[in-house]
């Protein structure tokens, strides 16, 4: 799934958006909370979640197939970006907190990137290993769970078919390698998240699905790579947030 690329078409009284892409818990959300109090210049903070988690909502309480509920997230997210282009025509700076890749095919994605090319933008991919996110995840729920705010839950299905979406596999080193990832490392995270699946077939039919996507089969570990191109990368995993603020803050517009 190439990135279509930029057309930055700058004139004097349009801004601009930094773009924030990135697997639920990767880190997203934390750096454009910060970065937006630290930037050089003010920037409105969209998210996705504002457009999308009452539909996440009503898929915990009545689940719909899998491809309408994808089908009426994405419809939300092409509105996001629509709205976000017509902000950014109209002179305004935006920080916009996203999971790029659509889940389904590339079509919705081809269709948000037919926006986004005509904006001034940077893209930045947050990236955390397949692991770490599901720890992350599980984190997360608890502490939902804890104080009584499913919003802030995530559906771990979702969670992880992102990570299978966002990168790819490589069975030697190039130039856009950012991780190797095991067969340990999927096993073991899918353990942490047995009890997250209510149907013991659909937790072993997306372990199997994920473990062959990555060519993982009959290999104990490969390279991933994302299937998009960015202008930065970041690594919350290495990286603390502050740190990685820092670093943006300088280099970004």
């Amino acid at each position: 799934m190439p990135f279509l690329g930029k057309t930055n078409k700058s004139t004097p009284h349009q801004g601009s958006m930094i773009l924030f892409d990135g697997t639920s818990c990767a880190g997203k959300t934390s750096i454009c909370e910060l970065l937006s109090r630290n930037a050089p210049a003010p920037y409105h903070y969209i998210a996705l979640d504002d457009f999308i988690t009452e539909i996440f909502e009503e898929q915990k309480q009545n689940p719909l197939p899998f491809n309408e509920f994808i089908a009426t997230c994405n419809e939300r997210t092409e509105s996001m970006y629509v709205h976000i282009g017509s902000m950014v025509h109209r002179g305004n700076n935006v920080l916009c907190d996203t999971t790029l890749t659509c889940l389904e095919d590339a079509t919705s994605t081809y269709r948000w990137f037919k926006i986004i090319k005509n904006i001034n933008n940077v893209m930045i991919l947050v990236y955390c290993p397949f692991d770490a996110v599901v720890t992350r995840l599980q984190q997360r729920n608890h502490h939902a769970r804890i104080l009584n705010q499913p919003r802030n839950s995530r559906i771990t299905s979702i969670v992880l078919r992102q990570f299978d979406a966002m990168f790819k596999a490589h069975r030697d080193k190039t130039e856009s390698t950012i991780d190797e990832l095991s067969r340990a490392h999927i096993e073991q995270a899918f353990e942490l998240v047995r009890d997250d699946f209510a149907d013991a077939q659909e937790f072993e039919n997306l372990r199997a699905e994920i473990i062959g996507k990555f060519g993982l089969c009959n290999r104990k570990k490969v390279f991933i790579s994302p299937r998009l191109n960015y202008d930065y990368i970041i690594n919350t995993h290495h990286y603390p947030v502050e740190d990685c603020v820092k670093i943006l803050s300088e280099r970004l517009p």
